[in-house]
């Protein structure tokens, strides 16, 4: 007896996939999420260099200036003026945003009205009593 019970537990409880399946069918809905980067261009700036010369009516003298990434000197030898100017390489960052959209579908469950047998044959049976009493009623009172 003990053994039997715990059988009819046991199987009572089950549900194939299948039945599940058309109770509670999955459909699935897309979200969209917006991803925003803030990217930074790296960008190198090649140095350069001028050299001018020229003859000039001058002493000798020489002069050189440095000033963060550029080097000037100024120079006169023999009556001749020497102009160079160094420019050190350099990097210049730029930002940019970028817009990254990534879609997901996203599974969800509808669920289906779903009426037990039981329900629909106490409905039934309500039903047919309803009509069994307006007759008999009817009879009674002598309507028809």
């Amino acid at each position: 007896m003990k053994y039997i019970l715990i059988l009819i537990v046991l199987f009572s409880g089950c549900v194939t996939q299948k039945r599940c399946s058309e109770r509670f069918p999955c459909t699935s809905s897309k979200d969209s999420i917006y991803i925003e980067r803030l990217d930074t261009v790296e960008i190198i700036l090649p140095g350069d260099s001028v050299i001018i010369e020229t003859v000039v009516p001058c002493n000798d003298f020489e002069l050189k200036i440095e000033n963060g990434k550029l080097l000037a000197s100024l120079k006169v030898v023999n009556g001749i003026l020497q102009a160079k100017m160094n420019e050190k390489p350099d990097t210049v960052f730029r930002f940019t945003t970028n817009t990254v959209t990534i879609t997901k579908e996203i599974p969800t469950q509808v669920r289906v009205k779903y009426t037990p047998k039981f329900v629909k044959i106490m409905a039934f049976v309500g039903g047919i009593s309803v009509l069994l009493i307006l007759g008999w009623l009817a009879l009674k009172l002598k309507l028809f």
